[in-house]
């Protein structure tokens, strides 16, 4: 080999030792066809900083709140930052978004909606340094949230009404934040879509009219019509006679004027008297003196005591439960305001059908949640809920009483289809609540002969009774917790009529003594059915009628409101004691003999709330055996007390003048 080829290559060698020590540049002197490629990546832009910032303060903020609202709103926030597109809507590398302060002036309006405008108050930091994405990072967070619980509050998420009652079950209606906040970001009127927000049910608008007519009376004066005008107190006016009250009593009654409008002509005599007959006075009564004043006033002056009657924060509380019923009732649905004792069905806006109902106990209320119909039972047999056959049969079935069941009209049933004795049982092992009891169709049967169906976690339904009596009370609280319909036939009719197409014969038939027993028909279009508790109700004439808070719902709301916390206000929930007592009554070993004492006065006193089984959560607590026998030693002597007679009876000179 020649001298130069040596040389050649003795001088790439030295080349390549000279090279750095990278193997991808000895590779490209080497070989330059087999370099790898490697994309060269760009500098990350400040959106991105930013956006990493956010998702780290996310994190940071979970990791230190022990409050479920917020860890669940950071959890939704984190969600919509981490997406492919993901954004910041408030804040940029350059500083704040113009809808920021747009949305901040309508969370200052929060007042004229019926919310509370301290919870949406969010001062951003005045001196942020240009570029400082820890600060702009904390500014998109902090209003993101104060976005999201302005939404909620709009839903009906101020309170919680799940989290303080076991039979409070519609809670707020929940929010969208992967949707919502871009869309109010990017909106070209943000104050609009805020206010879309709240509910437009028309009960809803009434209430909220009279809200802020109390609130903001100088936006909102109160409109008094010609039937609130009061007549002021004067002379007798006959008929014939001339006087300045006549044209404002023209005016309070709706009478056109005919001779003029101070003359009491023969037209209003004949209003006048048509108002006095109605307030059932004796004879025909056409002078107008302190009576008729006192009868044409009685109207307007009830109106405006009751509006005094209604207070803010009545009214506030109302408002909230309207936010949580959902925007679609059905066209076709029920409605079971349970403080006004009443169910209404609705087709559209229009109320077809209502009617009287029997509710729950205080102690077994009647649940407030929203359902749909399904199927209605004829003739249905009664499936004994637990309540019953944990407190009334459980301690007889102990104590050997095996005919209980029998008395009553009542039987196991088991998979099969087969009447199962109760001796096969061992009661005081065998959860009865998992006992199938029922009763046969009969007119003992406390379901009647109809029960309405809308199928539920607390077994609750409307159904026919056949204690019609009840209904005659104003306060009609007194079932275990299910509806009792006054005139289940007329409900029936309505319903198949709506769902079927049927006549009253179709309807009826199913009420016949051939008609087959324990009867189901679907219906092929539900019914959506809503339990409320609307103690606030406005009336056809646009005024709101109040009613009394049976089962303490509102106080327990509005407590909630005040700050208290949901677990302090749920220790003294009725639905948690009653559960509570069951529990232990089933574990205990409570029991009443067949020939006892206590088995004889529950017969006599079979229907009333005195039996010796009836466990009272209200009760006091018994004495200790030291406290009793220290009463025992000191009780007083029995005496037998006597008849009372009236005094004229005893004495015969006594006289009652």
């Amino acid at each position: 080999m020649p001298v130069r080829v040596f040389g050649y290559i003795a001088f790439l060698g030295a080349l390549t030792a000279a090279l750095p020590a990278n193997s991808q540049v000895r590779l490209a002197v080497a070989n330059p066809e087999l370099i790898p490629y490697t994309a060269q990546t760009a500098p990350a832009s400040r959106q991105e900083t930013l956006l990493k910032e956010v998702l780290k303060q996310i994190t940071a903020r979970k990791t230190r709140t022990k409050s479920e609202d917020l860890q669940r709103r950071l959890d939704q926030l984190g969600s919509l930052y981490s997406q492919p597109a993901a954004t910041t809507f408030w804040t940029s590398d350059e500083g704040e978004m113009p809808n920021m302060s747009l949305v901040q002036d309508e969370f200052d309006n929060a007042d004229y909606w019926g919310l509370n405008p301290d919870a949406f108050a969010y001062t951003p930091p005045a001196d942020i340094i240009d570029g400082d994405m820890t600060a702009l990072a904390g500014v998109e967070i902090g209003f993101s949230l104060v976005v999201l619980r302005y939404a909620e509050h709009a839903f009906g998420g101020r309170v919680d009404p799940t989290k303080l009652s076991l039979w409070l079950n519609r809670g707020p209606r929940p929010v969208d934040a992967m949707t919502f906040i871009p869309e109010l970001a990017t909106s070209a009127n943000p104050a609009q879509l805020l206010q879309n927000l709240h509910p437009k049910h028309p009960q809803f608008s009434v209430l909220l009219n009279a809200y802020r007519q109390r609130k903001f009376p100088e936006l909102h004066p109160i409109r008094k019509d010609d039937s609130d005008l009061i007549i002021p107190s004067g002379p007798k006016i006959k008929k014939g006679a001339t006087h300045p009250q006549i044209g404002l009593i023209r005016r309070r009654l709706g009478v056109p004027p005919a001779l003029g409008t101070d003359v009491y002509d023969k037209r209003l005599a004949n209003a006048v008297a048509k108002i006095m007959k109605n307030k059932r006075w004796k004879y025909r009564k056409t002078t107008i003196d302190k009576w008729v004043r006192r009868a044409l006033n009685e109207g307007p002056k009830k109106k405006q005591q009751q509006l005094k009657s209604i207070s803010l924060r009545k009214l506030v509380i109302k408002m909230d439960r309207w936010r949580r019923m959902p925007d679609d009732l059905g066209r076709l649905h029920i409605r079971n305001n349970l403080p006004a004792y009443e169910t209404q069905v609705f087709k559209g806006d229009s109320v077809i059908h209502k009617e009287r109902i029997i509710i729950g106990k205080p102690n077994t209320q009647t649940p407030v949640f929203s359902d749909r119909m399904d199927y209605v039972v004829f003739k249905p047999n009664w499936g004994v809920p637990a309540s019953i056959k944990i407190r009334q049969l459980l301690p007889r079935l102990r104590g050997g009483d095996y005919s209980v069941l029998s008395r009553r009209g009542m039987r196991i049933i088991g998979q099969s289809g087969r009447t199962i004795s109760p001796r096969r049982f061992k009661w005081s092992r065998v959860n009865i609540a998992d006992v199938p009891i029922f009763q046969a169709p009969g007119r003992s049967n406390p379901l009647g002969q109809v029960k309405f169906i809308f199928p539920n976690r607390h077994s609750v339904y409307m159904h026919d009774t056949p204690k019609k009596s009840l209904f005659k009370s104003r306060a009609r609280s007194f079932s275990h917790g299910c509806i009792r319909v006054r005139n289940p036939k007329r409900l029936a009719e309505v319903i198949f009529s709506e769902t079927k197409g049927w006549d009253k014969k179709q309807v009826h038939a199913h009420w016949s003594r051939k008609a087959k027993a324990n009867k189901r028909v679907d219906l092929e279009q539900k019914i959506r059915v809503h339990n409320t508790y609307f103690t606030l109700v406005v009336t056809d004439d646009g005024k709101i009628e109040s009613y009394k808070d049976v089962y303490g719902h509102d106080r327990r709301i509005g407590r909630a409101m005040d700050g208290v916390s949901a677990k302090k206000i749920a220790y003294s929930d009725p639905a948690r004691l009653q559960k509570n007592q069951l529990k232990k009554l089933a574990k205990s070993g409570y029991t009443i003999k067949r020939n006892s004492k206590r088995s004889r006065r529950a017969r006599s006193q079979r229907g009333t709330t005195h039996a010796s089984n009836f466990v009272d959560p209200y009760a006091p607590k018994p004495l200790s055996k030291k406290k009793a026998a220290y009463y025992k030693k000191w009780k007083p002597k029995k005496y037998k007390y006597r008849r009372y007679v009236p005094m004229h009876r005893r004495y015969n000179a006594w006289s009652a003048f």
